[in-house]
Formats: structure tokens, C-alpha cells, sequence
């Protein structure tokens, strides 16, 4: 569920990338705090089948924005992140 929850954000902060027209103006780095959600950003083959849309979706996406880079996020700290992808936040509401 958190897996799940933090690829959900990372396609809400993609989002608002691309609606401010960002590509093409430098590296984007998207630090995460899970490992099994960092390992199916890098490794497609370990993607699981039920993320099967949720993979389309951050291709396609990806596709847009440009250049990124993805790192591991040391887990102490990280903590305001994995606390919003724990309570898995709504991007309608923070992005209005």
C-alpha cells in the first residue's frame, strides 16, 4: 500500500511539472522513500501486474517531463514524505 501510495505522488509532482511547462529546463531528481517502489521505477521487469496502469501512466508521463533521475532516499530523512505517502494524500485537494 505504501508502494503504492508514493508512486501515486511521484505521478502528482510529474503532473505539476508538466503543467508548468518545465521539460527541457534541467535534471529532475525524484528521491523516494521506498524500496520496492524505487526498484519498479528502475527495473520494469520487476513491476508487478497490478501496477500495470499505474507503470503506464509514469512512462508516459516520464515521456513528458523530460530528464529525471531517480535516488534513494535515506529513511530518517524522510520523514514529512513518507508521512504523506502513508496517509496517502490527495492531489485535487493540495494542487486546487
Amino acid at each position: 500500500m505504501e508502494d503504492s501510495a508514493e508512486l501515486g505522488a511521484i505521478l502528482s509532482a510529474l503532473d505539476v511539472i508538466i503543467k508548468i511547462g518545465w521539460r527541457g529546463s534541467g535534471l529532475i531528481i525524484v528521491e523516494i522513500g521506498s524500496l520496492v517502489a524505487y526498484n519498479w521505477l528502475l527495473n520494469k521487469d520487476r513491476r508487478p501486474w497490478s501496477q500495470q496502469t499505474t507503470s503506464a501512466n509514469m512512462e508516459r508521463r516520464l515521456a513528458c517531463v523530460g530528464e529525471v533521475a531517480f535516488s534513494k532516499a535515506n529513511q530518517q530523512g524522510n520523514e514529512m514524505a513518507e508521512t504523506l505517502a502513508t496517509i496517502g494524500i490527495n492531489p485535487r485537494v493540495m494542487f486546487k
